[in-house]
């Protein structure tokens, strides 16, 4: 992985072990790909690296990528048969990682390869969910032209909108209802996006929400 981060093709080609786990617990190609070295990645890849050997910290190739905003490097990796639908440790897909991290081009790049836009990881978010919590509107805006704008969480039901409210972020409350987010759907216990602003003392986003006397409480 050290070799190369650092592009040492030389000592990688002593080592002759492009599949093994250093340390670090990641590999020579997990390396190319936090360096975005694309030639050296290729150099590996031609040598039988493996793009979906997964690391000891449950990130592979792809994901690390991805987490770089390395939008090049995910088509070569996908080019050579990476698994697009791969998660990481909490259960996300690449699409999870570049999502709260507002990485647009990347996540272009990813639907383009047709990455699953359904999947929910570990606590039941889809991607949009996640953007919904960081104050991200482009790839909220990218995300809900590929996802209802009130797709549900797999275990609770929320919606992004809940997921904004707890958050505070009132810009995303009101992009997400420009968009046609109901803010008087419940979730599975019958909570509505009010009711999660107020049980997270998120109080902009309670105000603003009250403002509107349509959200079902």
């Amino acid at each position: 992985y050290n070799l190369a981060r650092r592009g040492d093709r030389r000592g990688l080609a002593r080592l002759g072990k492009v599949n093994q786990l250093g340390k670090s617990g990641r590999n020579a190609l997990m390396g190319a790909a936090v360096a975005n070295d694309l030639e050296l990645a290729t150099w590996l890849l031609e040598r039988n690296a493996n793009p979906n050997l997964i690391a000891s910290d449950g990130w592979n190739p792809l994901l690390l990528a991805a987490d770089h905003d390395h939008v090049d490097m995910v088509s070569l990796l996908v080019q050579w048969k990476a698994d697009l639908e791969a998660t990481n440790d909490l259960d996300q897909t690449s699409l999870h990682v570049v999502a709260w991290q507002d990485y647009q081009e990347t996540a272009r790049r990813l639907l383009e390869l047709g990455i699953d836009v359904n999947y929910c990881d570990a606590a039941g978010n889809t991607a949009l969910h996640l953007a919904a919590s960081e104050p991200v509107p482009g790839m909220i805006e990218l995300l809900s032209g590929v996802l209802p704008v009130d797709v549900r969480n797999d275990c609770t039901e929320s919606t992004p909108l809940m997921v904004a409210a707890e958050s505070d972020h009132v810009e995303n409350l009101q992009l997400l209802l420009r968009l046609g987010a109901d803010p008087k759907a419940r979730d599975l216990s019958g909570k509505t996006a009010l009711d999660y602003a107020l049980a997270h003392e998120a109080e902009e986003a309670a105000a603003y929400l009250r403002g509107l006397k349509v959200h079902g409480g």
